[in-house]
């Protein structure tokens, strides 16, 4: 699992929005459309919601980090590749 920051997800709002509320909303926007793409490559609601949260948490790591990420959609696109996550957020055993 990613090791969230505060700083790490306070980085990521200022990213997504310009105040609080636009950018919380745009979260959750790009936090269902990830739920949306791992249920559809057939991973169970349960486990796309894990993975959902896994990857805004790599996402904001980066930029936590100084990653320099033009394209927030895009770069969690690359991101989300479940093959990568751990069996146990995927729902193997």
């Amino acid at each position: 699992m990613a090791d969230l920051t505060a700083d790490g997800f306070e980085t990521l709002l200022e990213r997504l929005g310009e105040d609080k509320t636009q950018a919380a909303e745009k979260y959750e926007e790009l936090r269902l459309k990830l739920i949306k793409y791992f249920v559809w490559r057939g991973v169970s609601n349960l486990f796309a919601d894990n993975l959902a949260d896994e990857t805004l948490d790599r996402l904001a790591k980066k930029l936590a980090e100084g990653v320099e990420i033009e394209n927030i959609n895009a770069s969690t696109a690359e991101t989300d590749n479940y093959d990568n996550f751990p069996d146990t957020f995927c729902g193997k055993q």
